[in-house]
């Protein structure tokens, strides 16, 4: 399949079409924001896979689709099966769009704002211009750059210093409809200086149709913060999704993030966690369940810059059909951060012949006081475990069920949420459902 870059006249027509609709309009700040984004992405146009970043994944069919613009949704979707379990707050966007009545941001705390980006963005212009920022300038982040020019809409969560949200923040985005669609979204979580919140990102199709969902996610940890982050992947089988999570981690801070990806045609989720402070700390857990022929990757980029830091990741994926997986994970470790403690490991499981699992972890190491490792095994699940579950009366369907549950649900295990772990278990019973 070709390789060769994609025109971005198409999507020239649309960013004219939409200037005027875009809720920033009236603000030349933030319409200079939207200007320089797209002269990055007509540069670039869509990655191709001679991008070192994008190797695995081919995107040639996404870029030559034909969708339609968002418009607000003659239905109103079912969302009592995708909410999150137990007490939270909510945001809800339906197609790309907010959706004030399937949400919930009623009694909040002081000290804790949730609102929408296109209503912020008419309040507050100024303030989404700094959150929002700008994104690289090369052919690996031209998505992004589409995102930062095209995205009405998003979420913006901030917690004031010194505060703990009492409940977790759902942000809830819905596909739905007979006609493929392309939504762009940007979100943005700042918690200021020793806050505390989780954040809850659910990304769910319905229906058949081929939508595309690009995310751009911004998060901001300050000094001596616990800012954990979930995403909860679940797009229907013939969509498109692709994400980019950038997140800065000060001084003292903790960062959290999880990844849970059983949806989409084509998946790619982007990880980007910068070290900004001394003693940092970020543990990442990620996994993949594939089948069919999905194809869902997962790219991260772990950067020590300052000393004292430590990351702890695990990836595991579970494929099988001919679907394929993709793990990219690289750890840079700066001349100047000494004592960084970082481990990465990724597991893979192939359930059938024609099932791959992609991995390249990466270390790059400057600092010379240092404690770091990586690794990566792919393989079928264990002979002997198998045939011990089957000398003790089950049968092969749930030998090999069970094992699968044990592999994958240690990457959520550790999750203090009960209604979040709750989330990420109805995921996995569901794909185990549909046959080990």
């Amino acid at each position: 399949m070709s390789v060769e870059p994609v025109s971005a006249a198409p999507w020239a027509r649309r960013f004219a079409n939409a200037r005027g609709s875009l809720p920033d309009a009236p603000a030349p700040r933030l319409r200079a924001a939207r200007d320089r984004a797209w002269a990055r992405f007509a540069r670039h146009g869509f990655p191709t896979t001679r991008v070192e970043a994008w190797k695995y994944t081919n995107l040639s069919a996404l870029a030559v689709a034909d969708f339609a613009t968002p418009v607000a949704s003659p239905k109103t979707p079912d969302i009592a099966a995708h909410i999150l379990p137990g007490p939270h707050y909510r945001l809800t966007f339906v197609n790309g769009r907010y959706q004030a009545a399937l949400s919930d941001v009623a009694n909040l705390p002081e000290g804790v704002r949730i609102d929408s980006l296109a209503a912020l963005a008419v309040l507050s212009p100024e303030v989404v211009a700094d959150l929002l920022g700008d994104d690289g300038d090369d052919d690996a982040d031209s998505l992004a750059a589409l995102n930062g020019a095209l995205a009405p809409e998003g979420a913006v969560v901030r917690i004031d210093e010194d505060v703990a949200a009492d409940r977790p923040v759902q942000l809830l985005f819905l596909s739905h409809g007979d006609v493929p669609l392309a939504m762009q979204v940007r979100n943005a979580v700042v918690a200021g200086p020793r806050a505390r919140v989780t954040v809850v990102e659910s990304h769910v199709g319905l229906g058949n149709a081929g939508h595309w969902i690009n995310t751009v996610t911004r998060l901001d940890a300050g000094e001596g913060a616990d800012l954990s982050h979930h995403v909860l992947q679940a797009q229907n089988q013939a969509s498109w999704h692709t994400a980019r999570t950038v997140a800065s981690v000060a001084a003292n801070a903790a960062y959290g993030n999880g990844l849970f990806a059983t949806g989409a045609r084509t998946a790619r989720q982007e990880l980007h966690v910068n070290f900004a402070g001394d003693n940092a700390k970020a543990t990442l857990r990620g996994a993949h369940l594939g089948q069919g022929e999905q194809h869902l990757d997962y790219s991260s980029n772990i950067a020590h810059a300052r000393p004292d830091g430590s990351s702890d990741q695990v990836f595991k994926a579970a494929v099988r059909g001919k679907s394929q997986s993709v793990f990219q994970g690289r750890l840079a470790v700066a001349t100047d951060a000494q004592r960084t403690d970082a481990q990465q490991i990724c597991r893979n499981l192939l359930l059938d012949d024609g099932a791959v699992a992609y991995a390249k972890p990466e270390l790059e190491i400057l600092a010379d006081d240092v404690k770091c490792s990586h690794g990566a095994t792919i393989g079928d699940l264990d002979a002997a475990s198998l045939f011990y579950l089957r000398a003790r009366g089950l049968g092969e369907t749930e030998a090999r069920a069970m094992l699968i549950d044990a592999f994958i649900a240690d990457t959520f295990a550790d999750v203090a949420e009960p209604g979040v772990q709750l989330a990420y278990r109805r995921l996995l019973d569901a794909w185990l459902e549909t046959g080990p």
